[in-house]
């Protein structure tokens, strides 16, 4: 059984907008979904530490789906477990007030979603840190929330996932920068 984890954001929780529609695609697609609650933990290392412990209790692979500060401890559990994939949307990349500052880049399928219009992750730390990565990195035009293209969002996380599924265990070959869809 493969697990698609979501860790939720500094300001959000386990049951928001972003969460709720992704676990729906996951769902349909037959995968387990879990959204744990790290919001008494503002440490991001600390939640990426709680992340690992979860995914090792249970049994089977993983997917790592990660919205900001969620993002962030995603990439470093990322580190400790090996997930067929990692999802991200507004990574918490290139801030100097975490301890990594550029994550390491997961050995796996890795997807990003971000906004031009991110006042808090500036859009330029997500396109270097993806560039590194030659990961698939889509921006929109939107902000930090991503308010704006939850439809798309969804769409994207569902190739994500049927990617995936028929290929797994497999890390993608380097994509273009940008990915318009």
């Amino acid at each position: 059984m493969i697990t698609v984890w979501f860790a939720h954001g500094k300001e959000s929780g386990p049951n928001g907008r972003k969460i709720n529609a992704l676990a729906r695609v996951a769902d349909r697609l037959g995968y387990q979904t879990a959204a744990p609650d790290f919001r008494d933990l503002q440490d991001p290392d600390l939640r990426a530490d709680r992340l690992v412990d979860l995914a090792h209790r249970s049994s089977g692979r993983d997917i790592l789906v990660g919205s900001s500060m969620g993002g962030y401890a995603c990439l470093i559990a990322a580190s400790r477990l090996t997930p067929e994939g990692v999802f991200l949307l507004a990574p918490a990349i290139g801030l100097s007030n975490y301890s990594e500052s550029s994550p390491p880049v997961p050995a796996c399928t890795v997807e990003v979603i971000h906004g031009w219009q991110d006042a808090i992750v500036p859009a330029e730390n997500v396109v270097h840190w993806a560039q590194q990565a030659r990961c698939a990195l889509h921006l929109v035009n939107d902000g930090h929330r991503l308010d704006n293209c939850l439809d798309l969002m969804e769409a994207l996380f569902e190739r994500f996932l049927k990617r995936l599924l028929s290929n797994p265990g497999a890390v993608d070959s380097p994509t273009p920068l940008t990915d318009p869809v």
